[in-house]
């Protein structure tokens, strides 16, 4: 699904699309929230760019080696894509491990090998970078963002690539008659490139930007949050100050409150509940708006202190809103630098299984972590 194609207007087609979603991804996800997630994937649609130009003007040139190393540059996109999504919820990005692999696959490719050796590296190689699908996969589900619909591009363009890998591998063992045993998989693939890079630029724009129908603006950009969170945790660090607690806040089964009140209704709700945790929490508070409904809240309080603004948070919500709304409850998830260290990414953790846990247990409820 990542080949370019033999087809002229296919080629041609392919230029125009990448070249726009590689404008968009920069314009609208890199420069205005410049992170390493972004960085990420604007490096995967700049790799994509220069190979449909490199693979487009070889074959107009007839150089057949430029073209298949260009072939194995656009293998690379994928596993930079899953590298950003690692670096989004915080654990370490790999993104020099697209280096090796196309290193790997583009001396590979310009190998003198005949037409089945080549059918052979071709699908093992696509095979490998499906197993990256794969990563991309289990990332989008663990991210904050997780239950969002906007996710769905990218999860099935993934899906879709996997099916090709492994419907490529199958084939593989059925020898052609053909004189080009890649014939199909390029016609196939020079229109899947096509989808494949829409799906994935909408669902990593959407993300990028951070926003949502009915986003209260109020509430802290992400990127500018963590990076506020972490200086104020290093400065906590460094005068020894360990009354310093971070949560979580999740609206329950926001699938169901999708179901029932719409995408509309649905941002209402997480608009209200986004007020309301800033109306409950001191001024000296940072909170940072992680996805539609989830707030993430860095307090320099002690617990009772804490405990007692969480049991407020949760006694208002358990109050039937006056406008005939759909009445929600919400989770929270409470770690403190005592029990998790002053790194942002390891507090932000700590306080993602907590809120899962006190969700799991039927919502409406804390959990904290203790030594």
């Amino acid at each position: 699904m990542i080949s370019l194609g033999s087809d002229g207007g296919i080629g041609s087609a392919q230029l125009v699309v990448v070249s726009l979603c590689t404008v968009l991804i920069v314009g609208l996800g890199f420069i205005p929230r410049p992170s390493r997630a972004t960085l990420a994937w604007a490096l995967a649609f700049f790799v994509a760019l220069s190979s449909a130009y490199l693979t487009v003007g070889a074959q107009a040139a007839g150089a057949e080696t430029l073209r298949r190393i260009g072939l194995a540059l656009l293998l690379g996109p994928p596993i930079l894509i899953w590298s950003g999504l690692r670096s989004w919820r915080g654990a370490r990005a790999y993104m020099w491990a697209v280096i090796p692999v196309a290193v790997v696959f583009a001396f590979t490719f310009s190998l003198p090998l005949g037409v089945d050796e080549y059918a052979l590296a071709f699908r093992l190689s696509f095979a490998v970078v499906a197993v990256f699908c794969g990563f991309t996969i289990v990332e989008t589900r663990r991210i904050p963002e997780r239950r969002e619909r906007m996710l769905l591009p990218l999860t099935v363009a993934s899906i879709t690539f996997i099916g090709f890998a492994i419907s490529g591998l199958v084939s593989g063992l059925f020898p052609s008659s053909s004189s080009d045993p890649l014939a199909l998989a390029r016609s196939v693939n020079g229109l899947g490139i096509l989808g494949y890079m829409i799906c994935v630029v909408v669902s990593l724009l959407w993300l990028a930007q951070g926003t949502s129908a009915g986003q209260v603006r109020e509430v802290s950009g992400w990127a500018r949050f963590r990076a506020t969170a972490s200086e104020r945790l290093v400065r906590a660090r460094d005068r020894q100050e360990h009354a310093w607690a971070l949560l979580m806040l999740r609206v329950d089964d926001i699938a169901d409150i999708r179901d029932a009140a719409g995408e509309i209704g649905f941002s209402r709700i997480a608009a209200r509940f986004e007020s309301l945790v800033r109306e409950m929490f001191p001024a000296d508070a940072d909170i940072g708006r992680r996805s539609a409904g989830t707030v993430v809240v860095l307090l320099p309080r002690t617990v009772p202190v804490t405990r007692e603004h969480v049991r407020k948070l949760l006694a208002e919500l358990s109050i039937p809103p006056t406008d005939g709304s759909l009445q929600v409850s919400a989770s929270v998830g409470w770690t403190s630098v005592e029990t998790a260290g002053y790194d942002f990414g390891d507090l932000e953790r700590a306080a993602r299984a907590g809120l899962d846990i006190a969700a799991g247990e039927g919502g409406d409820r804390w959990h904290r972590d203790r030594i």
